[in-house]
């Protein structure tokens, strides 16, 4: 944590957000391959994580707003599990994220593999139908009230392929109620660019996305999806020409408290 913040700080950042993924809610995953999510049940992790974030945060006090946060999977009937395990700990923020969709009690991952996919596209019936649900349960993680940011909004193409990738009339009127809500609740958009990087080689989230997220008044943030020092800050001036093709003039930060606060895009 504290080579990461070295690294936002020595590239000029004027705040970095720690989100590691939060522990993984009981489920039953769907799993051809017979392995099971690394962090599983797990919190003992959590505590180090912490004392090491909030070593940097003292370090790098005085030119470096760092703040602790993490990044909470969800999944469907999870909710009152998640909010009492994340009491335990001085979260500052929550970026919200769908990695699982759920078909009749089982849960999906559609960013691990094509394997894993293939599933849950003939559990939905389509892809159209797939997209529908995964929105579904981008409305069902901010009816937790817990996300400051969902991240990756439109994950659900990860590894879809590009006949696959469809923004339908009904996909497009699921996203324009997503967004909605996020605007009437302060919740902003993670605009990551990990994604290039990702089989779908596309920015989260596509253009059309952005477009309408302007349109309706989203907050959006930049996120680089970081997993090493050598990543901070990678491929963000992608991001910030997709914000400035949908129209955007501005980007939000989060402060301590999960406020957000609206600054103007780099240069």
């Amino acid at each position: 944590m504290r080579e990461l913040a070295a690294a936002a700080a020595e590239r000029g950042f004027i705040a970095f957000g720690f989100t590691e993924h939060f522990t993984m809610p009981p489920h039953r995953e769907f799993s051809p391959d017979g392995k099971r999510a690394e962090k599983y049940g797990r919190s003992d992790w959590i505590e180090q994580y912490i004392a090491e974030v909030q070593a940097a945060q003292r370090e790098h006090a005085d030119k470096l707003t760092i703040l602790l946060g993490a990044e909470l999977e969800f999944l469907r009937g999870a909710e009152q599990w998640t909010k009492a395990r994340i009491g335990c700990w001085p979260f500052q923020y929550f970026v919200g994220s769908v990695h699982h969709v759920n078909f009749d009690g089982v849960d999906y991952a559609i960013d691990w593999d094509r394997p894993r996919v293939d599933g849950a596209i003939a559990a939905a019936g389509s892809p159209e139908r797939l997209y529908l649900h995964y929105y579904d349960h981008v409305l069902n993680l901010l009816d937790w009230r817990l996300a400051s940011i969902v991240g990756h909004i439109d994950l659900v193409k990860i590894h879809l392929r590009p006949d696959e990738q469809v923004d339908t009339p009904a996909i497009r009127a699921k996203v324009s109620g997503v967004l909605e809500t996020m605007r009437d609740r302060g919740v902003a958009i993670d605009v990551n660019c990990r994604g290039l990087i990702k089989p779908c080689k596309a920015i989260y989230p596509a253009d059309w996305i952005l477009e309408e997220a302007c349109r309706i008044g989203v907050a959006v943030t930049l996120g680089d999806d970081s997993h090493g020092p050598e990543q901070v800050g990678a491929r963000l001036e992608h991001g910030v020409a997709a914000l400035r093709r949908a129209g955007y003039h501005q980007m939000w930060l989060v402060r301590p408290g999960a406020s957000l606060e609206p600054t103007e895009l780099p240069g």
